[in-house]
Formats: C-alpha cells, structure tokens, sequence
C-alpha cells in the first residue's frame, strides 16, 4: 500500500524565516526539528560537503500531508527562478485550505507573504484574494509567495463538494502538490498506478492569478488516493499554448531552494518500489532502500524515483 503525500519538502534559505511564516502564521505545528542524516545523501541527491538541518511541520491534530523545511550548510541558486514564468514542469505549488483567507493574509503579509511576480506589486505587496466560481464550486483563492520564495496557494471554500466537507481547525494538512507536466495522460496513468482514483479531469481557462502565458488552456487532473482521501492529493496541470516548457528536475535538488519532492509512506517498500518502477519511474543512486533517522519519522526505510517530469517521488517505510 501506498499513502497519499504525507510529506512536501520545501528547501529554504533561512530556517527561522520559514519557521515563523508557517508556524505563527499558518499555524502549523513543529512536530521535529534537527540534522538530516548523512545516509540519505546520494538518495535525496545532496552534494559532498553539504549538510542539512530540517524541520517537520504538521496541521494541528493531523498526521498527514506534512511540511518539511531544510535549509543547507551552503547556499544553493533559487530553484523559483524556472518557475517564474509560471508554466514549467515539475512539483509547482502546495496548496492549504484554511477558514478564512483574508485573516490569514492579513496574519501573513508581515511575516513575508507577498503576490508572485506577474502579480502588480509583485515582491512587494501581499496577494490580493481571488474569487471564482466553477460549476457548484465557490471559492477565495491566492496564488502567493511565502517569506522564502516558493509558490503556495491559499484558499477558502465557500460553497463546495460533499466530498471535501468542513474544515477541522483553522487550516488543513497539505491538501493538494500541484504538478505542471507535459503529458497530463501519461501522468494520470503513473498515479494512478501508484494507487490514486481520479476525481475530476477538465479542460480550463486558467484564471489570471495563476500566471499562465495568455492564449493558454490547462488540462487539469486532480486525483485522490483511493479515490477518497482528501489530504495529500496529487494536481496535474498540462498547459497547452504556444512556447516552451522547461524541465525542472536538474534544478530542484539540493542546496538549491524551492520544492525538492513528496514523501509517500509504505507498509512493503521493497513492493512499493517495484510498482514505481514497473509504471515508468526513474529510480535515484539506483533505488536502493536507505536506512536512516529522520527528524519526526525515527528509523525508516525509504527509496527515491523521479515522476513522469523528473518530480522527486519519496517512498518510506518506518
């Protein structure tokens, strides 16, 4: 069995920065916090001579779709310089869901919270809240950079499906990774493989917020695990329009800063990792299992492939 994402990792440039945007701001928990093991470092693709110091975040009362922040011994290039022009491929943005978006703005915006940069004031004034509707579907979204650099999307439902039901706290695990592919089919294939049920599949008119070149169209997927988990969901978004679309998996990996990968926790990670394998995945420092301790997890088993777009794909068994 897999899981659905039980972890995002998020490589920063100043540690204590991002510990007070997502924890006094968001209102995440620190669960852990401490050196990243030094076995791990061909498998999460991390330079000789470079250490790490990690933190694991988690929404009150939950267990799942986590956060875990690293920042390096040396400084890395600023992974958000591919993502700038809001269309290349690879792990993009995490998405939180939380009761009021325009508290939580206003809670965020001191502590960093800024508009991505095809935003007007862009690096230099919070997002402003974005309405829309869709079908039965009614929500305030912002598309945003936190104090680091990195991309998020903070929203609140108004009117939505059964399915995602009511908020528990304030704000929601990591509801969602969203992931710009360049084949929208090929990839729904691969998740779906490792256990995701599709939710809905469309072809859209992105909204302005999100940034894409105009005269742009999106194939959109959104799958959950089993078809019903609602945290830690996997977003597939393939645009379809003029221009090119640029790989990012030789620029997200360590020290650089930005999304390095989701974690996915297994209870057989030998079997786990010949699905991923067997579906198309490309296995790092050959796949083999590396035993390790990790901050919040203790002792684990884990295995890294890289996606369909070279998205970095963590398994682990504790």
């Amino acid at each position: 069995m897999i899981s659905e994402i039980r972890i995002g990792t998020l490589s920063v440039a100043d540690l204590a920065v991002a510990l007070r945007f997502y924890v006094q701001g968001l209102g995440y928990e620190l669960r852990a916090r401490g050196p990243l093991p030094a076995e791990i470092s061909a498998a999460w693709r991390i330079p000789a001579g470079v250490s790490g110091e990690c933190a694991l975040l988690a929404a009150p009362g939950s267990d799942t779709g986590m956060l875990r922040l690293v920042a390096w011994s040396r400084p890395g290039p600023d992974a958000w310089a591919g993502y700038a022009r809001g269309q290349d491929a690879g792990h993009f943005a995490l998405n939180y869901r939380v009761r009021d978006l325009y508290a939580a703005v206003a809670r965020l915006a001191p502590l960093g919270l800024t508009a991505p940069p095809w935003a007007p004031g862009a690096r230099r004034e919070p997002p402003t809240p974005y309405h829309w509707v869709l079908h039965d579907v009614e929500v305030w979204d912002s598309m945003s950079l936190d104090a680091t650099g990195a991309l998020l999307d903070i929203y609140e439902i108004v009117k939505g499906p059964e399915l995602l039901g009511s908020l528990a706290g304030d704000v929601s695990p990591v509801e969602t990774m969203a992931i710009h592919v360049t084949d929208a089919l090929r990839s729904r294939a691969f998740y779906e493989g490792l256990g995701y049920g599709l939710w809905y599949e469309q072809l859209v008119e992105p909204q302005a917020f999100l940034g894409m070149p105009p005269g742009s169209s999106i194939h959109n997927i959104n799958l959950m695990q089993g078809g019903t988990t609602v945290p830690g969901r996997i977003e597939l978004a393939q645009r379809i329009g003029e221009g090119d679309v640029r790989p990012m998996a030789q620029r997200a990996v360590p020290p650089a800063t930005g999304y390095l990968s989701v974690s996915f926790e297994t209870d057989d990670l030998a079997v786990a990792s010949k699905l991923a394998l067997a579906l198309g995945a490309t296995p790092v420092a050959g796949g083999a299992p590396v035993a390790a301790d990790l901050p919040g997890l203790g002792r684990v088993r884990l295995a890294v492939f890289l996606g369909p777009d070279g998205e970095a794909l963590e398994l682990y068994q504790r």
